[in-house]
């Protein structure tokens, strides 16, 4: 399995579409390291703000002026919105070469669906072994494609080096617990969406994860509405001190840590690569684990681990 380099990006015009964080995010950090390559973006939902953190003054176009004399779209593959896959249709439409990004492991066929039709790209770019053996897998016809994860790569370092200016409280744990919205309920017989489920599963375990003095923070998905997870702290008479991260940088919230928890979330593999505890906090009627680090507790199979 090789990786590939990023040689095709230059000297072209480059498209990029995006909504969701975790592709955008990835995208960020090629382009970062190739500040010679012109960009026109077409962007929506957390990539949009992320994308203007790291590139201050860009201009938003519509995804007709952000093709309009590019030769090449990259796009994110988010399954709850059609921005990217719209971009991919008028790429096939108009003749321009087209690699999606795929940052996770669920959903893969499903990305590519919308309104009774397969819209596939040129190539189909992942990050990593697991997704590159899973793409293979699922997309036979398709070109994948294995690429470096600079946004990984930055990830970890900032870790290690925001870690170094914290002072560590012996007898306390440091919690993050990493939010995504799943949208469903896992029960039949409850409305409560499923990151709530997980959230009141794990909250009433807690003590199986230490018996010392517990700091559990919440870091809400760049998705969630600000505010979410308000009501559900007021609500909690939990022998813990629990607070929400707000704008905080991920990389400082995982430093602070010594554990990292959460359902199927990217920050899990961070957080794991810059060697914290990951752990997976699906409640027991939830479907498996699609996260395929084998490093990964499974919460519901090993509460009984003290740190």
């Amino acid at each position: 399995m090789k990786i590939s380099t990023l040689d095709i990006l230059k000297k072209r015009q480059i498209a990029v579409a995006c909504n969701d964080a975790g592709a955008v995010n990835i995208i960020i950090n090629w382009l970062k390291s190739m500040p010679e390559v012109a960009v026109r973006v077409h962007l929506a939902g957390p990539a949009e703000a992320l994308w203007y953190r790291a590139f201050p003054g860009t201009i938003n176009y519509s995804l007709d002026d952000a093709m309009n004399g590019s030769s090449m779209l990259l796009s994110g593959t988010g399954w709850a919105t059609s921005l990217e896959h719209n971009a991919r249709y008028v790429a096939s439409k108009k003749g321009i070469f087209s690699v999606a990004v795929i940052d996770h492991w669920v959903n893969y066929e499903s990305r590519f669906f919308r309104n009774g039709r397969f819209i596939y790209p040129d190539q189909i770019w992942v990050v990593d072994r697991y997704g590159y053996a899973l793409a293979k897998s699922v997309f036979s016809n398709q070109v994948i494609k294995l690429m470096p994860n600079f946004y990984l790569d930055e990830q970890v370092e900032q870790i290690k080096e925001f870690e170094k200016t914290l002072p560590r409280n012996i007898g306390e744990t440091n919690i993050l617990y990493a939010l995504e919205p799943i949208r469903v309920s896992w029960k039949q017989d409850e409305v409560i969406a499923g990151e709530f489920q997980a959230l009141d599963y794990f909250s009433s375990n807690l003590r199986e994860i230490s018996t010392g003095s517990i700091n559990m923070r919440l870091r809400p998905h760049p998705s969630d509405n600000p505010g979410k997870y308000d009501d559900w702290v007021g609500q909690q008479n939990l022998d813990a001190k629990i607070d929400i991260s707000e704008g905080t940088p991920l990389y400082e919230d995982v430093a602070w840590s010594d554990i990292v928890v959460g359902c199927q979330t990217y920050a899990l593999i961070i957080a794991l690569t810059a060697g914290k505890r990951s752990i997976s906090c699906l409640p027991p009627y939830a479907p498996d684990s699609l996260l395929p680090y084998p490093e990964i507790e499974e919460f519901r199979e090993n509460t009984k681990v003290l740190i």
